[in-house]
């Protein structure tokens, strides 16, 4: 009898170990300046994200949308922008396309690929991320006025699971 329950622990314990070293894909938002994670989730091909922020000299919102492709990069997929002037685009790129949409302007039908994007995040802009259809995200909330790099990264179960424990402490704190 008691060889058959070490047996069936030694199983599960197996098992519990297996599944931490199952790789997952995560979309993660480091503050680099503090060598510090503050935001992960998971992500899957197809995941959609926006990124956006009020343009510091236009002083208009611009919204840039975001796709995980295959291979878990950053796609960026679309821009809108309401003011066609300094540093924001006023023509298409090769395939791209370009609608003036009275209120805004919408540069679609984009495919650049990014392995990271860094922010420089400030109140002031209104820096937001949204995942699909939920609610914004202010980015200053996670670090602050700051520095932060926004990549997708493969790690472990246990590394996933380990950080979400670890950021609940934090919240509590």
């Amino acid at each position: 009898m008691n060889a058959r329950k070490i047996t069936i622990a030694g199983l599960a314990a197996a098992v519990l170990l297996g599944i931490g070293f199952f790789p997952l894909h995560v979309l993660k938002i480091e503050a680099p300046r503090e060598n510090k994670t503050v935001h992960i989730r998971l992500i899957r091909p197809d995941d959609r994200l926006a990124i956006g922020f009020i343009h510091s000299v236009e002083h208009c919102p611009v919204r840039d949308y975001f796709s995980i492709d295959g291979a878990y990069r950053l796609v960026l997929r679309e821009t809108t922008f309401a003011s066609s002037n300094t540093g924001l685009p006023y023509d298409r790129g090769p395939n791209e396309t370009l609608v003036n949409e009275v209120t805004q302007f919408r540069l679609g039908n984009r495919h650049i690929v990014f392995t990271t994007i860094d922010l420089w995040v400030n109140r002031k802009y209104d820096n937001m991320i949204r995942f699909g259809n939920e609610k914004e995200l202010p980015l200053p909330s996670l670090a602050g006025d700051t520095l932060l790099r926004v990549r997708t990264v493969k790690i472990t179960a246990a590394r996933y699971l380990f950080w979400r424990i670890e950021s609940l402490f934090r919240q509590s704190h």
